[in-house]
């Protein structure tokens, strides 16, 4: 029985130290950590360094809310910007000498924008212009305003010219 006792005694010392090796683990990683946040503090002004932390950390979420707010305006600016852009020179008469004349269509993201024609000839040179909403204009486009519409939308020139 004596055994018995000093057996169960001896457990719960093993149990008692393991405890403490683990704790002790705990503790010098927790120090380790604050050391480098602490460690030219003053140990006095503790809650004065702990009230800067989050004053900081207040401050790095109002700058990141507006932030947020410059890049939610910038994405809509950037939608209404004419970058989807097609170009093309050619030569739609056949006594002119080269590719004088040309098409340019500029379009945002919702495929808005403009087509821009300048026609060379030997009397002079016209330039015209179209609207364009939604990928297609309201006016009757030529082959080359069509085929410079379809560059800007981003139509491979395999698809523009199986369309013809």
């Amino acid at each position: 029985m004596a055994w018995y006792i000093i057996y169960v005694c001896g457990f719960f010392v093993l149990a008692i130290l393991g405890w403490l090796v683990f704790l002790t683990t705990r503790y010098q990683k927790l120090y380790r950590k604050a050391e480098i946040i602490f460690k030219d503090a003053d140990p006095g002004k503790l809650s004065a360094m702990l009230n800067k932390y989050f004053q900081n950390i207040e401050e790095v979420n109002e700058n990141h809310q507006k932030l947020q707010r410059i890049l939610t305006t910038t994405k809509k600016t950037a939608e209404l910007g004419l970058h989807k852009v097609g170009f093309l020179r050619y030569n739609p008469f056949g006594d002119v000498g080269s590719d004088q004349s040309f098409s340019m269509c500029l379009l945002n993201t919702a495929l808005d924008g403009f087509v821009i024609s300048s026609i060379h000839s030997r009397e002079g040179t016209r330039v015209y212009s179209k609207p364009v909403q939604g990928g297609v204009s309201s006016y009757n486009l030529s082959a080359e305003e069509k085929k410079v519409v379809d560059i800007a939308v981003g139509k491979s020139n395999k698809e523009v010219k199986s369309e013809k």
